[in-house]
């Protein structure tokens, strides 16, 4: 879509795991991108699928991660727990198609949804969102343990 390929590696070198946290830093810049390359490679291996979107010279322009799982009140399911567009290459369709193929891979495994949240404060990622299907179900409430 607009000259974004996206897919799904399926082994990670040094390069392909610095690119992808240094955009992951982007969306969690409490993190730097050496603890980023850690905490992918963590989720990595316990089922986090990694979804890149590349541009027309290989670079990482976008980068969604998501689990599938099953609920009782939504079924099997794919939530995406990060999704975030090179802030160069924003308005150039990546997200749309990074949300395309998170979708097509929800429906390769007979999801019965798909689900996100968004930080209260991301008025332009919602407003994608809801650009593009989505709608507001629900509040997420939140208590901190420690």
């Amino acid at each position: 879509m607009h000259n974004t390929f996206c897919y799904c590696p399926e082994s990670w070198d040094n390069d392909l795991l610095e690119a992808a946290a240094s955009l992951m830093q982007q969306l969690r810049p409490q993190y730097s991108v050496e603890t980023l390359k850690t905490l992918l490679m963590k989720q990595i291996a316990n089922d986090y699928q990694v979804v890149l979107a590349t541009d027309v010279n290989k670079q990482v322009v976008g980068i969604a991660g998501c689990v599938m799982g099953h609920k009782l009140a939504w079924g099997k399911y794919l939530y995406i727990d990060d999704l975030v567009v090179d802030e160069h290459s924003r308005g150039q369709h990546v997200g749309r198609a990074l949300l395309d193929f998170c979708q097509a891979l929800a429906k390769t495994h007979h999801c019965d949804s798909l689900h996100l949240d968004s930080g209260t404060q991301r008025h332009r990622a919602h407003k994608f969102y809801l650009g593009q299907g989505m709608h507001i179900s629900s509040f997420h409430f939140v208590q901190s343990i420690n």
